[in-house]
């Protein structure tokens, strides 16, 4: 028999986190009641609220969840829970439970939760809100592009960033005048070129490149590489239960209204991944600019804000990085993937994601 409802205690100043759990559950046909607190932290006030909602609330009371709110109130819930012998949980970090109360199932092997919430629900409960995001659809073709990048990318490190400049900068889905010389040092771009052409991409006119829609050109400007994750994560997802949805280009939002993009999504465990391409390589006056810094701490912001503290990052790129920079990634607790490791993507996304 599942949960028919769940009261959620709370202060005044938490009531907008109470209200985002509540949407959460709403979709679950879960009802809410709301208990307000005077304090977190005022021992004696919390016995005598917590008390007294046990004692209304104990005929319909099947279990408490310890994991909640400050330490004074896991504990004092504990001592009430206890004395009125309620059943009661604590729920760990990686998603076992453990029952304090009754003391006889503390004997039991660990029991570990269902990962049944999705990321828009996980977003949801914590107050923010996924806007939109997209479910590539490309074609056999197009996917097979996508392998033969990643695997002779040192050939297409210089005509990434090309194409990438060319895209960006493109009008009507028509590119700017192509001023790369037609030579062995561009061999690769030139190859490239053919080989988004030949899988109706995009098409040559002239010094120009026209591109066949608006998704074409966006896939040319480095939406392949989070194209090549998300394809790589549903293959993997077959094999890690763990992984219970992903998505790619994800639009989300913050109750304040500040919206953010974010390449690919994981949600394993009930805790957020979140990871964040790197394939543009110029400033604005088209000359090479690595932006490794900018990635890393994007990230870190975005982890913060949406994946809380047991969030993840990873920043993949198709250049090198510098030792400085992995080292700031590694500070930041961010996974960082460059160049040749793309080859072996998802062996350094599983080793990611079963890491202790």
């Amino acid at each position: 028999m599942g949960v028919k409802k769940v009261i959620l205690i709370h202060t005044a100043d938490l009531l907008q986190q109470a209200n985002a759990l509540a949407k959460t559950y709403k979709l679950y046909q879960i009802k809410t009641e709301f208990y307000k607190i005077s304090s977190a932290w005022d021992i004696n006030m919390l016995r005598q609220e917590l008390e007294r909602l046990l004692i209304v609330q104990q005929p319909e009371i099947t279990a408490i969840n310890l994991t909640i709110g400050t330490k004074p109130i896991s504990i004092i819930l504990h001592d009430i829970a206890s004395t009125l012998k309620i059943p009661a949980y604590y729920i760990n970090t990686d998603d076992s439970l453990a029952w304090f109360l009754p003391k006889e199932l503390n004997a039991k092997p660990p029991e570990f939760l269902g990962n049944r919430i999705k990321i828009k629900q996980f977003l949801m409960a914590h107050g923010k809100e996924l806007i939109d995001s997209s479910t590539p659809d490309s074609h056999k073709p197009v996917r097979e592009l996508l392998n033969e990048m990643v695997d002779n990318i040192q050939k297409y490190t210089k005509a990434i960033p090309q194409l990438n400049y060319l895209a960006s900068l493109s009008t009507n889905l028509v590119s700017p005048e192509i001023n790369i010389p037609d030579d062995a040092q561009n061999r690769g771009f030139y190859d490239l070129i053919a080989k988004f052409e030949a899988v109706g991409l995009l098409s040559r006119q002239g010094s120009r490149l026209v591109f066949s829609d608006e998704q074409a050109r966006f896939f040319a400007n480095g939406g392949w590489l989070e194209e090549f994750i998300f394809h790589q994560t549903k293959k993997l997802s077959s094999k890690i239960r763990e992984i219970t949805d992903y998505l790619c280009g994800a639009q989300v939002q913050t109750v304040d209204g500040v919206k953010n993009e974010i390449d690919n999504l994981m949600l394993i465990k009930n805790k957020l991944y979140l990871i964040e391409c790197k394939t543009k390589r110029f400033n604005n006056n088209g000359k090479p600019d690595g932006g490794a810094v900018q990635a890393i701490y994007k990230l870190d912001n975005l982890i913060d804000m949406y994946g809380g503290v047991f969030g993840k990052g990873m920043v993949v790129s198709v250049f090198n990085m510098s030792p400085a920079d992995k080292k700031r990634a590694e500070k930041n607790n961010i996974k960082v993937i460059t160049l040749l490791e793309l080859k072996q993507f998802q062996k350094h996304l599983s080793d990611w994601i079963l890491q202790k």
